[in-house]
């Protein structure tokens, strides 16, 4: 639960909103991924919880989720896209008809509005995402851009596709703050790439060291 009344303190170790602190950003983003949406006097403060909003982010929950069917649209996409490339398939499966529209936030930009919002007397719900809009196939455009290659799309039409459209109006963070999310889609979807390939090519060399280390111990024996 994200609320203004929080215990959470901000500039602690346990929850760091430092940049380059993971572990930081992995708890923070949980904070505000769990949340849910209402808005009530508590001990005579405001509290207010966060809805949920997408993000584009390496770490984007507790465990940095990029496979395993919990991440996002934008670690799935990227995973897929790498997954052709790396395997030479050249085909990627899109789940619904890649007309839906969604907003991704960077978790920087994430970090920025939750500690603004707690800091700040604002008197009723706000919404914090980007107002980037894109569809579903512009997603897939952007990482085959930022990966050079170009996938034949196959359409899933009868898997989970969500909603048609979602996006954040930030009419309220931009008078009441003078600010909103501003990292383009397009940069943190290069950073979340780079991320998630390091990750896959890790996880392939793993098998590979612990196949050599059982030859090198049969030899030795």
């Amino acid at each position: 639960m994200v609320t203004a009344a929080s215990p959470i303190d901000m500039a602690s170790n346990s929850v760091n909103p430092n940049p380059s602190d993971r572990e930081g950003k992995r708890k923070i983003a949980w904070l505000a991924y769990s949340a849910s949406c209402s808005f009530k006097e508590i001990r005579g403060r405001h509290v207010m919880r966060g809805q949920r909003a997408g993000s584009n982010a390496p770490l984007t929950t507790s465990g940095g989720t990029w496979d395993g069917g919990r991440e996002k649209a934008p670690a799935a996409i990227c995973r897929k896209v790498l997954h052709a490339k790396l395997t030479g398939s050249h085909q990627i499966e899109i789940w619904g008809d890649g007309r839906q529209t969604r907003s991704f936030m960077y978790i920087d930009d994430c970090l920025r509005g939750i500690k603004s919002i707690f800091e700040s007397d604002i008197p009723e719900p706000i919404n914090l995402g980007s107002s980037e809009l894109v569809t579903i196939d512009q997603l897939v455009s952007i990482v085959e851009d930022i990966a050079r290659i170009k996938l034949k799309r196959h359409y899933n039409l009868s898997a989970p596709r969500g909603v048609n459209g979602r996006n954040s109006d930030n009419a309220k963070i931009l008078h009441y703050l003078g600010w909103e999310p501003s990292t383009r889609l397009r940069d943190g979807l290069a950073q979340t790439y780079a991320w998630i390939e390091s990750q896959m090519l890790q996880s392939q060399a793993q098998p590979e060291s612990q196949t050599q280390a059982r030859a090198a111990g049969e030899c030795a024996a």
